[in-house]
């Protein structure tokens, strides 16, 4: 074979290459609405997007509710890319004193979407991320129900909401899949969403979130009720203060730190919880198959119980404190690391031991796996890594 031939296979197999990209290069469109609209006082902003993302912050100055719409698609054509957004419409709807802006996509026409490429090689954010791990959701919209895919197939359109509200306004958001994003605001604030991510950050009132698969973050909190139900993401919460927080999960992570609460109740069927500097007056942390780490001050506490049926949990508590353990593990037995427990009785694999003069009781169950107690040290503390 001659050597200078040898080459040209490969550089056939590249201008293949080359050319089925070009085939698959995509057009794409844009437009944007916007309303205004004074509201009564008391009056409740409900916000609902099928695709996308929606941001809300808070007006410096009273005045309307403001919102604005960014549609972006993509298309096989100008002309499909171009028929795509103008299928979108911007709605408002009172009635009972809700104000419902409704982001009315072409459903009749199209029943599985996706999320467009935005910006330089198609770079994905952070919320579409699991999505494209997962290949499709589905969800319900508008009384229909819609898939949303990364299927090539599917329409690529997407509508991007940014929410000016005023202070003391209920919000209550519903998004297929994307990103929520809610800062400084002042007022009761609901989410449910399907998929993609929510982060709720320096906000003030009650906050309920209903987030399927997506991630949460909830940072700088202050309310009478935090309620955080996922099926399958991360939950992190960090410096919340407040009266009652609920936080339930199927399958994902829960963690969080500088939380002064006055009753916390965590039910996790399959995941692991951590928590850095909790202050509870009663605490209830329960998981089915996951670790446990608590390092929480016992000052407050009145009620404290934590359980894991098939997991290990790890106890971290100011050695200089006097309180009342009990204690039922696999073996019977609880691993002390710098803390000095007297142990009162044993009755089989559970245990009745004290620290210092006793007090407050921490019941811990963990039938199917170890207890460590360990003195407090939030420096030490490394929270689990995300799975």
């Amino acid at each position: 074979m001659n050597a200078r031939t040898a080459p040209r296979p490969i550089l056939f197999t590249l201008a293949v290459m080359l050319l089925s990209s070009a085939a698959f290069a995509l057009e794409t469109a844009e437009k944007k609405l916007d309303l205004t609209f004074p509201v009564a006082d008391g009056a409740t902003l409900k916000i609902e997007n099928l695709l996308g993302s929606v941001e809300v912050r808070m007006l410096r100055e009273p005045g309307p509710v403001r919102v604005e719409a960014r549609v972006v698609s993509e298309g096989k054509t100008a002309e499909d890319a171009t028929g795509l957004v103008a299928g979108v419409e911007l709605l408002r709807k009172t009635a009972d004193g809700v104000e419902t802006v409704h982001v009315a996509f072409p459903l009749d026409s199209n029943s599985m979407f996706r999320a467009p490429k935005e910006g330089l090689k198609g770079i994905f954010s952070r919320w579409t991320a699991g999505l494209m791990r997962r290949g499709s959701s589905a969800v319900e919209y508008g009384g229909r129900d819609v898939m949303i895919s990364k299927d090539r197939k599917a329409a690529g359109l997407a509508v991007h909401l940014t929410v000016r509200i005023p202070s003391d306004m209920s919000t209550s958001i519903r998004q297929g899949v994307g990103s929520i994003d809610v800062r400084f605001v002042r007022g009761d604030i609901n989410i449910d969403t399907d998929a993609g991510t929510v982060d709720v950050i320096s906000c003030f009132g009650n906050l309920n979130l209903s987030a399927g698969e997506a991630d949460v973050r909830v940072a700088s909190l202050q309310g009478g009720s935090l309620s955080v139900e996922t099926g399958g993401g991360v939950m992190e919460l960090e410096g919340i203060n407040s009266k009652q927080v609920v936080l339930n999960s199927s399958a994902g992570l829960i963690q969080g730190s500088k939380l002064d609460v006055d009753d916390i109740q965590v039910n996790n069927l399959a995941g692991d919880v951590s928590f850095i500097d909790l202050v509870p007056v009663n605490m209830d942390v329960r998981t089915g198959s996951g670790d446990i780490d608590v390092a929480f001050r016992i000052r407050k506490a009145r009620n404290a119980a934590i359980r894991s049926d098939s997991g290990n949990v790890v106890l971290r508590i100011n050695e200089q404190l006097s309180f009342g353990l009990i204690a039922e593990t696999k073996k019977g037995e609880v691993k002390l690391l710098g803390m000095n427990l007297e142990l009162l009785e044993q009755d089989g694999l559970t245990g009745r031991y004290k620290a210092g003069s006793g007090g407050v009781d921490v019941t811990v169950n963990a039938p199917g796996g170890e207890l460590t107690v360990r003195p407090y040290d939030a420096k030490r503390i490394d929270l689990m890594s995300k799975r």
